[in-house]
């Protein structure tokens, strides 16, 4: 990777914007309810999980807590409302590589992945999934998110919002989808294919 000469990244002093190799214990606990660990149509996912890079370890003392809630209900006409709330929050001295971030193709996919990024990232996403045609299905989604230095700046700053659409393809009843999505936010958009759902 290079660096604009002149530009932030070279003259901000951000720790790591070079690179680097970093080694960390955690702890992660999981409430799952769903129906489908791939394709859910209904039940509830929540994950907490802690991560620390102690000095002791040849590391920067960072640390990192994330908590991803998900929530799915089934429709009559087949399809699924799905909603996640993502927040993540970081401390010590953090590289800036390993900032919470948000943008890419699972959370405010109308930025280029990393393109918020700050010490504290929350997110809101609401989606319907809806089938269209044999293995065929469609997707509409919205999505809101804030990065800040606290907690409480999420709240004080400006939100950023990203909406779309996308198509999916069954390759098997038990099985993940191909995914394309396009989305549009305030500062760019993004065309994703891959496979599995965003969330």
């Amino acid at each position: 990777m290079e660096t604009e000469e002149g530009r932030l990244l070279e003259t901000g002093g951000f720790l790591a914007s070079d690179g680097g190799n970093w080694l960390g214990l955690g702890a992660l606990a999981t409430y799952d309810t769903r129906d489908h660990v791939v394709n859910p149509g209904m039940g509830v996912h929540v994950e907490l999980s802690a991560l620390a890079f102690p000095e002791a370890l040849g590391t920067t003392g960072y640390r990192k807590v994330v908590l991803d809630a998900r929530r799915f209900l089934p429709l009559r006409s087949g399809s699924t409302v799905a909603f996640r709330t993502y927040l993540e929050g970081s401390g010590g001295d953090v590289p800036v590589l390993l900032l919470p971030s948000l943008g890419g193709r699972g959370r405010l996919r109308g930025y280029y992945e990393g393109r918020l990024r700050d010490r504290v990232a929350g997110a809101a996403q609401g989606e319907l999934r809806f089938p269209l045609w044999r293995r065929f299905g469609g997707v509409a989604f919205a999505e809101v998110g804030q990065v800040g230095p606290g907690l409480g700046d999420l709240v004080l700053g400006r939100i950023e919002r990203s909406a779309g659409a996308g198509l999916r393809f069954r390759l098997g009843q038990e099985s993940a989808r191909i995914r394309a999505d396009f989305a549009v936010g305030r500062r760019g958009s993004g065309l994703y294919l891959t496979i599995g759902e965003a969330f």
